[in-house]
């Protein structure tokens, strides 16, 4: 009999979610919230496990184990060296790659329209643009008029140029490996592996990039002078980015950031913690965002859901080699 566990959320959603596993899969199916409260001898027949993040010092007793399914994108809250050795297949969710996609645009239209800086100002009574005397050069930017570099053109890569097209920016797409094979024809105006060139024509550069040994610093100093005058937008992976030189280069004016994945996080949650070593909340041209991008209740929704049906699959068909959402444990997506 499959043995399936449900580590999860302690809510409804999931609770549903635990019930139709036990209708089409596993009748004996585990809800743990807290995997801590599952016996030993009950780990050891797990073949399955949904989670949203694992213990390395829980690995040694799942010793069935054969497939892990993480309700997100990101796969670093997961041993996956170890469990790449073990042979355990990770599948992922990219159901919320929309909605974190929608997040982009707002952070880009929030930085190129000096959004937050003005609502600030404007508080205290200061004005900016034709009521302030300022000349049309110091307002804000229209990303109709832009040149827009998405790096990283998965799932949320591809949903940020959908919804960037109907403002006219013409859209780079960056991408590992040569060719457009996989992506929708018409979504962007040129796909490139330079990301130096691109760096170089872009007016606004949107990084969703998950973290891997390849990409963790990936961003850096060179990016960042090539970039000059324009605008970050970061919704993959906090340490995708330099962080010193992203410091540097919005502490010297040169470029604008917009931010939504972060170096530092609360532990435990809920208690306070700043995004990062360096004082980017002190700056006017940095717009801080929580990680919300793909913190809806419909995006969260969405991913359990293609998770759990994926789950259903391999109850049905076995680990075919091209199964749906399967993570490429060497690339590391």
């Amino acid at each position: 009999m499959v043995k399936i566990l449900l580590n999860t959320r302690p809510d409804d959603f999931w609770k549903e979610q635990t019930d139709l596993i036990r209708r089409r899969i596993d009748p004996d199916a585990l809800f743990a919230p807290d995997i801590s409260t599952v016996r030993h001898e009950e780990l050891k027949d797990v073949r399955g496990l949904i989670t949203y993040g694992l213990d390395s010092a829980v690995l040694p007793y799942l010793t069935s184990l054969q497939i892990v399914g993480i309700p997100m994108a990101g796969i670093n809250t997961l041993p996956v060296p170890q469990l790449r050795e073990r042979g355990v297949m990770i599948i992922n969710a990219h159901a919320n790659g929309r909605y974190v996609a929608e997040r982009a645009l707002a952070l880009l239209l929030a930085a190129a329209g000096k959004i937050v800086s003005g609502d600030k100002n404007l508080r205290q009574g200061r004005w900016h643009g034709f009521a302030a005397g300022e000349p049309a050069e110091l307002s804000w930017r229209p990303v109709s008029e832009m040149t827009v570099v998405v790096v990283g053109i998965g799932s949320i890569g591809q949903w940020t140029a959908r919804y960037l097209k109907p403002f006219g920016s013409r859209i780079i797409g960056v991408r590992r490996r040569t060719g457009s094979d996989g992506i929708p024809d018409g979504l962007f105006d040129e796909i490139t592996t330079d990301l130096d060139d691109a760096c170089q024509r872009a007016d606004a550069l949107i990084v969703t990039l998950p973290s891997t040994p390849d990409t963790v610093g990936l961003i850096g100093d060179a990016h960042f002078h090539a970039l000059e005058g324009g605008i970050l937008v970061n919704v993959g992976r906090g340490d995708v980015l330099d962080e010193r030189a992203l410091y540097r280069a919005c502490g010297a004016g040169r470029i604008t950031a917009a931010i939504d994945t972060w170096f530092s996080y609360p532990d435990p949650p809920g208690s306070r913690c700043m995004p990062s070593r360096y004082p980017l909340e002190q700056l006017d041209n940095v717009v801080l965002s929580p990680h919300l991008g793909g913190y809806t209740l419909p995006a969260t929704t969405a991913s359990g859901r293609e998770i759990v049906e994926r789950f259903i699959d391999w109850a049905d068909r076995g680990m075919p080699a091209t199964m749906e959402n399967t993570v490429d444990l060497e690339a590391g997506y």
